[in-house]
């Protein structure tokens, strides 16, 4: 049994993964890394004025928040006195401090990182910070390591997974259906690659439930041809199960499809929408068949024209949509879960720490 200081998001995920390790016999703390914000938090409104005031705000704010959240690490880990320090991305946590923790208390410093590697802004941060740490896991394939530099001794691809316990077919009213149910769904942030997919499939009766706002770029659904299919806001946590289940088909679109930057990820709606009983249509990505059977278990389109043609597809075929997301949920569920995987990351600490 192993002492685990779990550095974390307090979400349905981040409290899965606390569970995960505690079934499996370890002695877990759980540390919440989101930064205590700059006193009482400034209405959106007052922020523009104050940004426009105080040019330096944000990134005032973020190292202020950042120091905060490394000194509150510092302090759990001389009280908790763990032998895995496990961080989930870290992006606000201090390199200088983790290194300082290593040093004095000796724990075995792993990060997850849980976005690729390719997303703008994660190259910065990982080429910088990623020597602190005694394994680097990333949910990327081994071709983005080509073009970020992962500085850990050990770095390995561990994609992320699936709650059972949260990531469950939900019992809904015909109202709740109704709301968050249609023939294909969006759940996530539009930017100019999903845009343009999201479009080619607007006739079938799409809706999408994400921001209005997103951070490569404006997207001003008023002004868009798919603001009609936009609900007005984003879907989380048990909204967003709502939607995997009622929908008959929920799509799944990398940020980089039709970029000529490879996709080396899968995202974790690969694992969500299936647990949930939805059937998910997602972009194909090597990793895909390694997770599930394709065409039995998983349905993947290559481009817009090839998408539209399974929407209007199965659509048209509801048992055979069954069917496979039926075989979908039984592999995520078996396979796909954050015990399989924290079970698996732990082996490997065994083995090579």
């Amino acid at each position: 049994m192993a002492r685990i200081l779990l550095a974390d998001y307090p979400n349905p995920d981040g409290r899965a993964r606390f569970r995960a390790l505690t079934e499996l016999g370890h002695d877990v703390a759980f540390f919440d890394t989101q930064a205590p914000t700059l006193g009482t938090p400034i209405p959106t409104r007052a922020r523009g004025a104050a940004r426009a005031l105080l040019p330096f705000y944000d990134r005032l704010s973020k190292l202020i928040n950042t120091r905060m959240a490394s000194a509150r690490l510092l302090g759990e880990c001389r009280k908790f006195r763990p032998d895995i320090l496990l961080v989930i991305k870290g992006a606000n946590l201090r390199a200088s401090v983790l290194r300082r923790i290593r040093r004095r208390l000796k724990p075995l410093l792993v990060n997850w990182y849980g976005d690729s590697l390719l997303t703008p802004g994660a190259a910065e941060f990982v080429e910088r910070d990623s020597g602190a740490y005694d394994f680097f896991f990333i949910i990327d394939d081994a071709r983005a390591l080509e073009r970020v530099r992962v500085r850990s001794s050990h770095v390995a691809t561990l994609p992320f997974a699936c709650d059972p316990e949260f990531h469950r077919p939900p019992v809904l009213t015909a109202e709740e259906r109704a709301r968050y149910g249609s023939p294909v769904a969006f759940v996530g942030t539009v930017v100019p690659s999903r845009e343009k997919v999201l479009a080619g499939v607007r006739e079938f009766g799409l809706k999408i439930w994400g921001p209005p706002r997103n951070p490569w770029g404006s997207w001003d659904p008023k002004r868009s041809p798919l603001g009609s299919s936009w609900q007005g806001r984003s879907a989380w946590g048990q909204e967003a199960v709502n939607v995997y289940a009622a929908s008959e088909i929920v799509l799944d679109i990398h940020f980089l499809f039709g970029d000529p930057l490879p996709i080396c990820n899968v995202t974790a709606r690969v694992f969500e929408v299936p647990a949930c009983g939805g059937f998910l249509l997602t972009n194909a990505a090597d990793q895909l068949g390694e997770l599930y059977a394709l065409g039995t278990e998983m349905v993947c389109y290559r481009s817009p024209e090839e998408l539209h043609r399974l929407v209007a597809h199965y659509l048209a075929h509801p048992e055979e949509r069954r069917a496979i997301a039926a075989r979908g949920q039984r592999r995520a569920r078996q396979e796909h879960t954050f015990k399989r995987r924290l079970e698996g990351m732990l082996e490997i600490l065994e083995r090579k720490a």
